[in-house]
């Protein structure tokens, strides 16, 4: 089975505010008895989270949720799409928090997806 791709029908960029990026969690702290923790890496893959807010009309968010509860089988896919900084391809899948959207006007929304970049 192929891997699903980000709709070519929805928008491809990003907004600037509500942009977020984290590091992959890939160390392991172990406390001492005295003294600071010993630390080290635990793996070379860890998955990194980002968040972020795309602008849609209402008829887009109608697409972008019928593509996650159908192609993506309710956010329990992964999929490809460009990073947002980077311009480099990636695959996403999205966290337990899936996905927000909110009325911005009569006829934009702004849907605010939260993703793990899978190694």
């Amino acid at each position: 089975m192929a891997i699903a791709v980000w709709p070519a029908d929805l928008p491809q960029e990003v907004l600037f505010d509500g942009y977020k990026e984290r590091p992959a969690k890939v160390l392991l702290r172990t406390p001492m008895d005295a003294g600071p923790a010993k630390v080290r890496r635990r793996t070379t893959a860890g998955i990194r989270n980002i968040q972020f807010v795309v602008e849609m009309t209402r008829a887009q968010a109608v697409i972008f949720e019928t593509w996650y509860r159908d192609i993506l089988k309710d956010g329990s896919l992964a999929f490809e799409w460009v990073h947002p900084r980077t311009q480099a391809s990636c695959i996403y899948r999205f966290t337990d928090n899936g996905y927000d959207i909110s009325l911005v006007t009569g006829a934009l929304c702004h849907v605010a997806c939260y993703l793990e970049i899978l190694p």
